[in-house]
């Protein structure tokens, strides 16, 4: 066939661009009585071009596609495309990345494709007659049992990623022993015994999910088709003989499907234990109840891994994998073990699981990529490890959101440090930690000096200013071993214990010290202080914050009656 480039067209993508390409140079060749396009995609977009052109896809121009997808069959007319199988493709791609990942090299491998007719291409196909044509074809052809039974395999396991390549040949071998049956074969007991045997091997608990049964009794019917038949004793023990088949195959089918209910029984029951999990308020909390409850699943080896943040993640928008993961969880041998080295590179994230075969999964949240889940989860329990997966995603994005409602409820927002809640929940908490180790805790509450005037002068603008400046200059002076907090107006208050008492000696000092300093770095028309009171915390009686801050309240409010004095006889 000769070749012209001109009846060759490269699309960008599937756009508005595409399609005006492709209007185009339908318009510059229209003789074109056939085109094939190298993707399904690419074909329905040519289909919407023809429309407008108003030629009809199927009658007046032929299109083929090339993938099969599943939404080929339904387009006006359907698709005719190439078929490959797309499992075993996906197989491919993952080991050569591997490969290339290890080793720095690949090799290309070809696979198997055949055309699928449709009306496209003015040609109808019905599946299955597929199967009946090819066994015909095969028997006038004189193809040995071996080659049928081989061809019946691949048509049965078509699309199916079968991790056994001894089930595979366990049906072809099924398929050959009954091709190697006479009609006299049928009535003997050994033969049926045997085909009993081979029924087991085949409805397998493991395995049975990768065998299509609809395609496998196809199969059998173009077998077994006792129309071909004239004598009628032959008809009746080939009726027999496959109606024995058959019962055995639905018995077999529904112990499994029994089988299946009390998996998944048991199942529900543990997943009903890891959602208990998910109740806790911690997310150290959250995420170890469900390390906790990852062997009642049938895991026994697991990591979690997170990155420092999520990584955000929208539809056609590159973005950038961190270089470093935290090591969360560990549980090997059905254990959770403590964690000795959390930061990992990313590369060895696959290295360091001990497992022996070894799925990784990814841990999302609607947009928030947060990492991954190594396990040695078996494949036919996929279902249950993207469960887990979810909750792990759900559980990060939960925990996420309530500390996020957290920090908003308990932080001021003009300071940013916390609020009145969010103070005297943490003074609790280290009351409750300080007290255990008799180490005293102090009260220091301070207050911002004309703060009425600064507002009624220069501003309430200002007046938050001055309020900040106050803030910067406590946090500058409490660094360590203390909780800051806006108790309301221009109070604050601080939790805060000290090795020594030097520091509560010198704390006036200091004070003036860091306020002159602040003072002279921002240059305001005004001059801020502030007045204070300390108080300590008495583990002999029981905890009163309310009491601890009038104590410090009324040693502040001594101090302000002594710079007012002092204002007043320098006045």
């Amino acid at each position: 066939m000769p070749f012209e480039e001109k009846y060759i067209l490269s699309t960008p993508g599937y756009n508005i661009d595409s399609g005006n390409l492709m209007n185009k140079w339908l318009k510059e060749n229209p003789e074109l009585d056939g085109i094939m396009c190298v993707t399904d995609d690419i074909a329905y977009y040519l289909y919407r071009e023809l429309e407008k052109t108003g030629k009809r896809v199927g009658k007046d121009i032929m299109v083929a596609g090339f993938d099969d997808k599943p939404e080929s069959t339904h387009m006006v007319p359907p698709l005719a495309s190439c078929h490959a199988d797309a499992s075993f493709i996906a197989y491919l791609g993952i080991k050569q990345g591997y490969d290339l990942y290890k080793n720095g090299s690949t090799q290309n491998q070809y696979i198997d494709a055949h055309f699928i007719p449709r009306l496209s291409v003015d040609c109808e196909n019905h599946e299955e007659t597929e199967i009946g044509e090819f066994i015909l074809f095969c028997r006038a052809e004189k193809e040995s049992n071996e080659y049928i039974a081989q061809g019946m395999t691949q048509y049965v396991f078509d699309n199916k990623l079968v991790y056994s390549s001894n089930y595979q040949k366990t049906v072809w071998s099924f398929f050959t022993y009954l091709l190697d049956l006479s009609v006299k074969d049928c009535t003997k007991h050994y033969v049926y015994q045997q085909i009993g045997d081979y029924i087991n091997l085949i409805f397998n608990e493991d395995d049975i999910r990768y065998l299509d049964l609809e395609r496998l009794f196809l199969c059998l019917s173009f077998l077994i088709n006792t129309e071909n038949y004239l004598n009628m004793e032959d008809k009746i023990k080939l009726q027999s003989f496959k109606q024995y088949i058959y019962l055995q195959m639905i018995s077999s089918y529904n112990y499994l499907l029994l089988l299946k209910e009390k998996r998944y029984t048991r199942r529900m029951r543990s997943i009903g234990q890891v959602n208990k999990g998910m109740l806790f308020e911690s997310l150290n909390d959250d995420i170890y109840a469900i390390a906790d409850n990852i062997p009642s699943l049938g895991i026994h080896n697991a990591q979690l891994y997170l990155f420092e943040t999520p990584v955000m993640t929208y539809e056609f928008r590159p973005f950038i994998m961190p270089k470093t993961m935290e090591l969360i969880i560990n549980v090997e041998n059905g254990q959770r073990q403590p964690i000795k080295n959390t930061h990992v590179l990313l590369k060895d994230v696959l290295n360091l699981a001990k497992q022996p075969y070894k799925i990784l999964t990814s841990i999302y949240s609607n947009e928030n990529f947060y990492g991954f889940l190594v396990t040695d989860c078996t494949y036919f329990d996929l279902e249950t490890l993207e469960y887990l997966s979810n909750q792990i995603g759900i559980s990060l994005n939960v925990n996420a959101i309530v500390r996020e409602l957290n920090s908003i409820s308990n932080t001021d927002e003009l300071t940013h440090i916390y609020n009145r809640r969010g103070l005297i929940q943490n003074i609790k908490l280290l009351y409750k930690e300080y007290k255990e180790v008799s180490e005293n805790l102090y009260f220091f509450i301070g207050d911002l000096d004309n703060l009425k005037y600064i507002n009624d002068t220069f501003g309430h603008d200002q007046g938050d200013k001055a309020i900040q400046i106050v803030c910067e200059i406590l946090n500058d002076i409490f660094q360590t071993h203390a909780v800051i907090g806006r108790l309301g107006g221009d109070e604050f208050g601080i939790a805060f214990t000290c090795k020594n008492e030097d520091f509560i000696i010198h704390i006036d000092s200091l004070i003036q010290e860091r306020t002159q300093y602040f003072n002279e770095k921002y240059q305001l028309p005004y001059y801020v202080s502030l007045s204070y009171g300390i108080s300590v915390f008495d583990y002999n009686s029981p905890f009163d914050l309310n009491h601890t801050i009038r104590l410090a309240d009324s040693l502040m409010y001594e101090r302000k009656k002594e710079k007012h004095l002092q204002r007043g006889k320098k006045g």
